[in-house]
């Protein structure tokens, strides 16, 4: 039945084509290649690994959007029926309704699902997304491939914010140089190809979070489907010679499959590499035929009727993959994720019968309802979101205790003072003190495991009159010669300006330092607590030789990292000064407030201290490589050791590291300790640096 139905479509469809596209002839590949597109994009968000390339169907459905959408232009600008409101009418009827549709079921869903935090992200985002600056939003909060992202309920809707963005340009551009000739309007076209394709290549390096959101960087890819479309105006589908379309296509379908198959993570994107799916997305409109091989698959039933909902399929898709994540305690399991992603497919079904079709018929619903329809919903949808952020997440909805739970031990409190983020500090002038500024004794360095314990040092230190350097950098392990993912070049001259520092100041006679360092050592940084608790992360780490960037496999590249690992910790103890080494904090695997917030607010009798901690068997093996790597540092007159596991672990239950202690959470997130945990641990350091809260 569903698929009689959507075969019925198909002709809807072309006839629907014919009159808009200026009677352009219907291609079912076309809808057969938007199946390419939206497969490999709903696998890759549930997390199956073999398609880690999976983000390439995004650049797919560019090139294509571009393709049939300068057709049209291009169509009507030949018969001088070309007309903006017209324009804009259709893309409301074929991007709002099913849009709409899914962002009432995302109030929903987060109403019940989401704690305060998430809630307030989520509105924030509903609000952009209603305004079509959902890419500019993502931009400025999340990296499309942190480990965070997965539960971004709308991150999903930053390709289409690019493309509405692209499309209120687009057709202005054309209108005004078209009256110069189409000659003149290929030209300025190719130019603006050539310097966004230049800028991103320039930016993925150095900017890579405005490089993959925004228009300016993505602008290229959308412009090859306009050159096809600018190739093909006013004739037929190019008839080539059949060994030439036979080999066109199908090397199109592997390049596409290439990039889904092979790249990942790690693959500097957008940039040339992108070039790979979008040139074989071109090669596939270009030359496929129904009598070619990619033609004959393509343009099958499965392919086409999944082509046809794909848009649906996208926006759903998401949606429901964020909600079970965030409505379970534990990671959902591999098949419960592909039961997911074969639902967000029957969703889409019914959203592209019921919602999406009749939208796109004039005669059923006409242009004055459609923008009120519009209008209203993005109206809600912006008070809404903006109720929400201004409540702070509607934390009414939840128990006095499950608000203790989630902000009773908050992280750094002057976080934002006090580097934020990477690109809050660039030079130990901008750095804070902690403790007494006129009496500093040493520095505290290394990534946000540092930072964390910074507020607790800082209270304790004041008792003390005395204080330390914060010199920490989130994301920035205390490595020399080394380029990360998100903070580029930065992070190593960050750390050579704080040796440079440290090394010519008397004053500082100790060194602190504290590092996530399984993250950065370990084979993998995932991290699996083996209990349903699984923590998504990344190496982001470059090597830099000679001032340039070395991309060199995984595991050399571990290697690489350790000798960097002694090196930075020798390099400081050559200075003839303490270093207090920290050992690993244990990970979780959960977000520990978020986990027993939601078991008070979902479930009270779930909630227990066993429930909050980990096998200490699992942090030992989990830490075993830098356990060992740290213990053969030898024993150094200068080197003092802080064993964080002797605090949690063992100590409150037997065999298990504990993330609660007296009722309260001990950690901020996954693996970061709170404001309590971080106490317990200052403790310690204080120790090292001579000082007592007992003999104070």
């Amino acid at each position: 039945m569903a698929f009689q139905a959507l075969r019925a479509g198909v002709k809807i469809h072309s006839k629907i084509t014919c009159k808009a596209y200026d009677c352009m002839k219907y291609r079912p590949e076309i809808d057969g290649l938007r199946s390419l597109a939206v497969i490999p994009v709903i696998l890759y968000h549930a997390g199956f690994t073999v398609f880690g390339g999976g983000y390439v169907g995004v650049d797919v459905f560019f090139v294509i959007s571009g393709y049939l959408i300068t057709s049209i232009i291009l169509n009507e600008l030949e018969a001088g029926t070309f007309s903006l409101v017209h324009f804009y009418e259709r893309r409301a009827r074929r991007i709002l309704p099913a849009l709409f549709t899914v962002l009432f079921f995302c109030v929903a869903m987060a109403w019940f699902c989401l704690l305060p935090e998430a809630m307030r992200r989520f509105s924030e985002s509903l609000v952009a997304v209603s305004v079509f600056a959902s890419n500019i939003f993502f931009y400025k909060t999340t990296s499309y491939f942190d480990p965070a992202a997965d539960l971004k309920p709308l991150l999903h809707t930053w390709s289409l914010a690019v493309e509405e963005q692209y499309y209120v340009v687009f057709p202005l551009f054309l209108m005004l140089a078209w009256r110069f000739g189409k000659r003149w309007a290929m030209g300025l076209l190719v130019v603006i190809f050539l310097g966004s394709l230049a800028l991103t290549q320039w930016g993925v390096l150095r900017h890579p979070g405005f490089t993959f959101y925004m228009l300016p960087t993505r602008s290229w890819e959308l412009l090859i489907g306009a050159f096809i479309a600018f190739y093909y105006a006013n004739h037929n589908i190019k008839k080539h010679h059949h060994i030439f379309a036979q080999l066109g296509s199908l090397t199109g379908i592997f390049l596409i499959a290439y990039s889904v198959f092979y790249f990942n993570d790690q693959t500097p994107f957008p940039s040339v590499y992108t070039l790979v799916p979008t040139i074989g997305t071109a090669l596939i409109i270009i030359f496929t035929t129904h009598k070619t091989v990619a033609g004959i698959i393509l343009g099958s039933k499965p392919f086409v009727g999944i082509g046809l909902i794909s848009y649906s399929a996208y926006l759903w898709h998401q949606p429901m993959f964020v909600f079970a994540r965030e409505r379970s305690l534990n990671e959902p399991s591999v098949y419960m994720m592909a039961i997911l992603a074969a639902l967000s497919f029957v969703f889409a079904y019914f959203s592209w019968k019921y919602i999406e079709r009749p939208f796109r018929n004039k005669h059923r619903i006409s242009r004055t309802k459609v923008l009120t329809y519009g209008a209203l919903c993005s109206a809600f949808f912006i008070v809404f979101g903006v109720a929400g952020y201004l409540s702070g997440g509607f934390h009414s909805r939840l128990s006095d205790k499950a608000i203790t739970l989630l902000y009773g031990g908050i992280e750094y409190p002057d976080k934002k003072h006090c580097l934020s983020h990477a690109g809050d500090y660039n030079h130990v002038a901008d750095a804070c003190d902690l403790g007494d500024k006129n009496n500093i004794i040493g520095a505290l360095i290394g990534d946000s495991h540092s930072r964390a314990i910074a507020y607790a040092l800082d209270i304790e230190l004041k008792n003390f009159n005395t204080g330390i350097k914060l010199l920490t950098t989130q994301g920035c392990p205390p490595y020399f010669d080394v380029y990360t993912k998100y903070l580029g070049f930065i992070c190593s001259q960050i750390n050579k300006e704080n040796y440079d520092y440290i090394s010519k100041e008397t004053k500082i006679k100790y060194v602190i330092i504290s590092n996530r360092w399984s993250r950065w050592i370990n084979s993998t940084s995932d991290f699996n607590n083996d209990e349903g608790g699984i923590e998504h992360a990344e190496n982001p780490l470059e090597i830099i030789q000679d001032g340039n960037i070395q991309y060199i496999p995984e595991s050399e590249k571990r290697a690489i990292v350790k000798q960097k690992t002694i090196e930075a910790i020798n390099r400081y103890l050559q200075l003839d000064k303490k270093v207090i080494l920290i050992y690993p904090i244990p990970e979780m695997g959960w977000n520990i407030p978020n986990r027993l917030a939601k078991q008070s607010f979902f479930n009270d009798s779930q909630l227990s201290a066993e429930s909050a901690s980990i096998s200490y068997d699992n942090y030992l093996s989990r830490n075993k490589e830098v356990i060992r790597l740290l213990d053969g540092l030898g024993n150094d007159k200068n080197l003092i050791r802080v064993y964080p596991d002797k605090l949690f672990c063992n100590t409150y239950i037997k065999q298990r590291c504990t993330a609660m202690i007296n009722g309260m959470p001990i950690y901020f997130d996954d693996d970061h300790l709170n404001t309590v945990g971080a106490r317990i641990l200052s403790e310690q350091i204080l120790k090292q640096l001579n000082l007592s809260t007992k003999s104070h």
